[in-house]
């Protein structure tokens, strides 16, 4: 039974080590691990598409102007969706701030955002959009 214990010890190490490890030259994920979520504004969702029957096509970088599909609770008001940025070292971090102007309504709303970049952000090595409800960053493909 020692035995045993020492071998499953032994395994677990090694696994919860080699989560850790990165091969030398291999590209680091971006992080958004210190980006403050309450910039995101009024609950949405970036959608692939708006049917899941149809490819995920968004969100794209053209040209200079990110193009992003989103869904979110309304129907009453009108919303406002702006784009926003942080440029940390080679990563540019995208994200959009929804103001719901306090829509109370349920209806499902599809909207696209299009929005030109800033330059500083088109410099950047990598462009990576920030999604509302966490995880990583999408790495948006030029």
């Amino acid at each position: 039974m020692k035995h045993l214990l020492s071998i499953i010890f032994l395994v677990s190490s090694i696994v919860i080590a080699g989560c850790e490890a990165r091969v030398e030259g291999e590209p680091q994920q971006p992080s958004d691990a210190t980006v403050d979520r309450s910039r995101f504004g009024d609950p949405y969702r970036i959608v692939g598409n708006y049917s899941q029957a149809d490819p995920d096509l968004y969100p794209i970088l053209s040209s200079d102007t990110l193009v992003v599909r989103v869904t979110y609770a309304g129907g009453c008001e009108s919303h406002r969706l702006d784009v926003d940025h942080d440029v940390r070292d080679d990563t540019a971090f995208v994200w959009i701030e929804h103001d719901a102007r306090n829509d109370d309504c349920e209806a499902l709303i599809q909207d696209e955002v299009q929005a030109i970049l800033p330059e500083r952000v088109l410099e950047a090595d990598v462009i990576a959009i920030l999604h509302p409800q966490g995880g990583p960053p999408q790495i948006l493909s030029r």
